[in-house]
């Protein structure tokens, strides 16, 4: 059995200068907007790799404001649409 494990995804460009360069540090400002950059992110390194959705197995979510939570939720539905499953 194979396993992908990913983690440490932001919102910033996949592909970026290490030291982070300040003029590349761009991000969208609201959380809907980061979420789907995250998810794209994680999109691209799924598709190069032969994944779905389907095989995330676990995703684990840190966030600083738990008044966004819904709207992160929103968002993550797109991604994994599993009818009306949870997601949290």
């Amino acid at each position: 059995m194979d396993l992908l494990y990913l983690s440490g995804t932001t919102a910033l460009d996949l592909y970026h200068l290490h030291p982070h360069v300040p003029y590349e540090i761009t991000m969208p400002d609201d959380i809907r907007g980061q979420t789907h950059m995250c998810m794209r992110n994680l999109k691209e390194v799924l598709d190069d790799q032969g994944v779905t959705w389907r095989e995330v197995v676990k995703v684990n979510r840190f966030q600083t404001d738990m008044s966004e939570s819904e709207a992160i939720e929103d968002v993550m539905h797109q991604y994994f649409d599993f009818g009306s499953g949870g997601l949290r």
